[in-house]
């Protein structure tokens, strides 16, 4: 779509496959965008709207190039089918960003290779048996809620630049999935601050078992 924007409207359904969005994107209350497999490119900022959604329903490569900025919801598969999220952007939520498992497996992960901040408001959820990949060094920053359900596992992937994932104070850490450190550990560098809602953070040489919500 070469066009300075694309705005996805109330009641309106977008599925894409193999897309390239040149302009701005947006997604307003009541609309949503549906990426329904291949390799989509966004070359200029996705604001999700409240009321709007982002879904990516099949295996899918998603470039985005500038920042993408969620204050809808955002449910992306993993775990058979799974998705690719890279680029030189990053995600500002600030609503609900849920990685689900395909029904079909619980083998392969999604992958996120961008950085992500989660701000007070914003959830990001990991369900129920989902695989999540935080791949090529990227930093995720916590001032919202952070939730690893039973079963999920998210992986930290050291690939030599380490780590910066900071757990701020208004931050929450929920749930009882995995969030697990590839080593060298000493290259994941872990920061938290303690919340006045939660205690510290259990932990392991390698891994940080949630606290229970």
């Amino acid at each position: 779509v070469d066009s300075q924007s694309l705005v996805v409207a109330s009641n309106t359904t977008l599925s894409v496959a193999d897309f390239t969005a040149a302009g701005s994107v947006q997604v307003r209350n009541g609309g949503v965008l549906r990426v329904a497999g291949g390799s989509s490119q966004f070359s200029s900022n996705v604001i999700v709207e409240a009321g709007g959604r982002w879904d990516v329903i099949q295996s899918a490569r998603v470039q985005v190039d500038q920042g993408v900025t969620n204050r809808g919801e955002m449910h992306w598969i993993s775990a058979n089918q799974t998705f690719d999220l890279f680029g030189a952007g990053r995600v500002e939520n600030e609503g609900l960003w849920e990685m689900f498992q395909d029904p079909a497996s619980t083998c392969c992960f999604s992958s996120i290779e961008v950085p992500v901040h989660m701000a007070p408001s914003g959830r990001f959820l990991v369900s129920t048996n989902a695989r999540v990949l935080m791949g090529n060094s990227q930093s995720l920053t916590v001032d919202g809620t952070l939730e690893v359900q039973d079963g999920a596992l998210l992986l930290m992937q050291d690939n030599g630049g380490g780590h910066d994932v900071a757990v701020n104070a208004s931050g929450r850490l929920i749930g009882r999935g995995l969030i697990r450190f590839t080593r060298p550990a000493s290259r994941c560098r872990r920061t938290t601050k303690r919340s006045r809602q939660r205690g510290g953070l259990r932990r392991r040489r390698d891994s940080i078992p949630n606290s229970r919500s």
